[in-house]
């Protein structure tokens, strides 16, 4: 209980001090205190995160790729004792700005999830108990699901690999043709729905580690190609796996918080790789130190997506950039839905694309670096760019708390559907990746026609088996 304690107490602490430092940046308008407030407050956070590793494991990952990809390169710049990293690419009002957003996403996204969390301690949740019969049955259906579709993954994953290292990892991004027939590649989209619903099923942990292993090896076939997420992607739903299944089976050891410390440890070496990796994409060779490669990897930040956001505010075209990638991708470049309404598709790193798709990050790529965008080149997304540019700063606290209530939806919530955890866990896994992603790229990248057609096979012939008659 005393452990308990303090660590609130040092929360209430670290976030007051916080608050106390933002409101002096405020008023003497100093970056230096703005990055302190968001370091205090970082740190604050992380330390209560520890009360409950495996509750809180999917916000620790998600604060890690927050830490990654958009505060780590100001906080690291500011413990080097240096102007902040972006000062030379923007103006001072413009960093004041970015480190601001930062702050208030940092503040809201995780009381967004803790306030969720502790409603439901308090508030009973009707739960959908599924008997051993239907769990057996989805089992079954998705681990022969798993059987057909991995070896045409495993094919369209390789030659996918092969055809972006022979055009380019940039100039890939502009779209390529391959001999994979069509038939194919709809079965290998089909691999990433029975692995979560074999694995929502809780198989036993022999085979459990069996399947997420044989699907981190898939994830480095996909990733030679030079798409380094789809190696995070794989080893964070990994921990978030094994840590749900922790919270479920705790009498069983599936995994250990010392773990937590090996992979702290291995975070800069894990940076070193990626990083490199970034350059022999591109078939360049650096001669850099460890300390390089890091900080490196720091100045590549998408914070710089923020700060263009707000400097070509006044030339990014009119919409709703929030939800905008939800109406190209599922309804104008949707080949049922778009040829419905007579909508002309959009295709990637075009014109009309920049113009017109709402796409955030294609359109801040296009008015900062047309070459580079028409070459197939980008600086990405954020939700935080994406959420500004819409509501300002007000829309910035409410979508940071409501986010915050998904994720903790999505991962702590108990339902024991089988179909229905598999795309919670989907979803979860496209999450990790939001500090540099659409806002809502976690929807329109796992509620596919493809997988909404695997999902109802799946429920069909699981509702078929365990309503078989035993002879």
């Amino acid at each position: 209980m005393k452990k308990l304690r303090l660590i609130n107490e040092l929360l209430l602490g670290g976030i007051f001090s916080a608050l106390f430092f933002f409101i002096l940046a405020q008023v003497f308008n100093s970056l230096k205190l703005e990055i302190i407030a968001l370091l205090t407050l970082t740190i604050a956070w992380c330390i209560y995160y520890t009360k409950n590793i495996f509750s809180n494991m999917v916000i620790i990952l998600f604060e890690i790729s927050f830490i990654m990809f958009l505060s780590g390169t100001i906080i690291l710049s500011f413990l080097q004792n240096k102007e902040t990293i972006l000062l030379g690419e923007f103006s001072k009002e413009i960093n004041n700005h970015i480190v601001s957003t930062l702050f208030i996403s940092q503040f809201f996204f995780p009381l967004g999830f803790l306030w969720a969390n502790n409603k439901r301690e308090h508030v009973k949740v009707p739960e959908k108990i599924q008997t051993f019969r239907d769990v057996s049955a989805y089992r079954k259906i998705s681990a022969i699901g798993i059987l057909i579709t991995i070896l045409p993954q495993i094919i369209v994953s390789y030659v996918n690999a092969k055809v972006q290292v022979d055009l380019g990892y940039v100039a890939s991004y502009l779209g390529y043709e391959t001999n994979i027939s069509a038939i194919l590649i709809r079965l290998a989209r089909g691999y990433t729905v029975f692995f979560w619903i074999y694995l929502m099923s809780k198989p036993q942990k022999s085979k459990a580690y069996i399947v997420l292993i044989v699907n981190f090896l898939i994830a480095c076939i996909r990733a030679s190609g030079g798409h380094r997420s789809y190696i995070i992607l794989a080893g964070l739903s990994s921990i978030m796996y094994l840590c749900y299944r922790q919270i479920e089976d705790s009498d069983i050891t599936w995994f250990k918080s010392i773990w937590i410390l090996y992979i702290i440890v291995l975070i800069p070496i894990i940076i070193v790789f990626f990083v490199n990796m970034a350059y022999t994409r591109i078939n360049m060779v650096v001669d850099y130190s460890f300390v390089d490669y890091l900080s490196e990897f720091f100045e590549s930040s998408s914070a710089n997506v923020i700060g263009y956001g707000k400097v070509y505010s006044d030339r990014i075209p009119d919409g709703i950039y929030t939800i905008g990638g939800l109406f190209t991708v599922m309804i104008r470049n949707q080949s049922i839905v778009g040829s419905l309404f007579g909508f002309e598709v959009l295709k990637n790193h075009t014109l009309n694309m920049a113009l017109y798709g709402r796409s955030f990050g294609q359109t801040i790529t296009y008015l900062a670096n047309s070459s580079i965008y028409f070459r197939g080149g980008g600086l990405g997304s954020s939700y935080i760019a994406e959420t500004f540019h819409d509501f300002g700063y007000v829309g910035l606290i409410v979508i940071n708390v409501m986010l915050g209530v998904i994720l903790s939806r999505l991962y702590n919530y108990k339902n024991d559907s089988v179909w229905i955890k598999a795309i919670q866990f989907m979803m979860l896994e496209s999450l990790m990746l939001l500090p540099r992603e659409n806002t809502f790229s976690f929807i329109y990248a796992n509620i596919t026609t493809t997988n909404i057609g695997y999902f109802l096979i799946t429920y069909l012939l699981v509702y078929m088996l365990k309503n078989q008659k035993i002879e």
